[in-house]
């Protein structure tokens, strides 16, 4: 079964990893200190793109350019299954991220302090978990894709 799997969605995330790296690494101390966390999970997917021959996030979002050498093309069906799988979790992630900083910075402007205290530090455990585990399985499916 094929889900219509390409480059153009691999680029489409990459991009949002770095957009939310870009966003969280300006962001307040707290949310800091996950920059450096979603800057490695974009090292991994411009990996995962590399050995597929696909260019196009490269550390910018804006004005990237998608080439596809026919690396996604190539691989075989559960792989292109597989690769769908890990990076929908990776966007839904990504998404989650974008969600926690934008109620953050809303909670900032309301100057509401101990709520946005509390609430911080319960949700960015899970979400540090949930980016530790995109980047092992990215990280695992580029060995895999290298054998």
């Amino acid at each position: 079964m094929s889900f219509g799997f390409g480059a153009g969605e691999i680029i489409t995330v990459g991009t949002l990893v770095w957009n939310v790296y870009t966003a969280y690494a300006s962001a307040p101390e707290q949310f800091r200190n996950f920059s450096q966390e979603i800057l490695s999970l974009h090292v991994v997917i411009r990996k995962v793109e590399d050995h597929l021959g696909i260019s196009g996030t490269g550390g910018q979002a804006a004005g990237s350019q998608l080439r596809d050498s026919g690396g996604v093309a190539c691989l075989s069906t559960n792989d292109k299954n597989d690769l769908k799988i890990l990076y929908d979790g990776l966007q839904m992630t990504m998404k989650e991220l974008e969600d926690l900083l934008q109620k953050y910075q809303s909670l900032t402007a309301k100057r509401n302090f101990m709520h946005r205290l509390r609430w911080g530090q319960e949700d960015l455990v899970g979400l540090r978990d949930k980016l530790r585990s995109n980047i092992a399985l990215l990280t695992a499916f580029n060995t895999t894709l290298a054998k």
